[in-house]
């Protein structure tokens, strides 16, 4: 058996694969709520862009891998749903970023947040850290934001129109 990766400097963890229903992993199937929808209709005119996909957390990691992503550099997921590739990436020691058109999601990721930095001893006031902790989520069109300083970009989706 080949050994697992090292989550990085921020846990020192192994990182384990996940089973289907885990709760650390899952969220909810596809589509977004009403609200959701009704935000993707109006900032790119389809409302599917607000249905999410799933990456395994072992898939991100093999991802970061092969792209040669290194601890320090700049990681962004554009349309980064709940923000589990932003994490993980946060976990292996990228500055990690997510840009998030449904709010909902945005709200999500950075609860988890939260609770990822209170495990680690980040304190009471957690979101005043998050930027300076190397995370943080952003809720508006990956249109939007700029990512020029990125390094590593990664964007997935099952439902984005051709034009995007």
């Amino acid at each position: 058996a080949r050994a697992l990766p090292r989550c990085g400097p921020r846990c020192g963890r192994s990182i384990e694969p996940t089973a289907a229903g885990r709760r650390t992993w899952t969220s909810p199937r596809g589509q977004a709520p009403a609200g959701g929808r009704r935000q993707a209709l109006e900032a790119v005119g389809v409302e599917q862009v607000a249905t999410c996909g799933k990456v395994p957390p072992m898939g991100v990691v093999q991802i970061l891998r092969r792209c040669g992503a290194k601890a320090g550099q700049r990681y962004y997921d554009l349309g980064s749903g709940f923000g589990k590739t932003v994490a993980l990436a946060w976990l292996l020691g990228l500055e990690a970023t997510g840009v998030e058109l449904v709010e909902e999601r945005v709200d999500a990721a950075r609860g988890a947040v939260k609770v990822l930095q209170a495990a680690a001893g980040a304190g009471d006031d957690v979101m005043e850290t998050v930027d300076e902790a190397g995370i943080r989520y952003v809720h508006g069109s990956f249109f939007d934001v700029d990512w020029s300083d990125a390094d590593v970009v990664f964007s997935y989706s099952i439902c984005f129109p051709p034009p995007i």
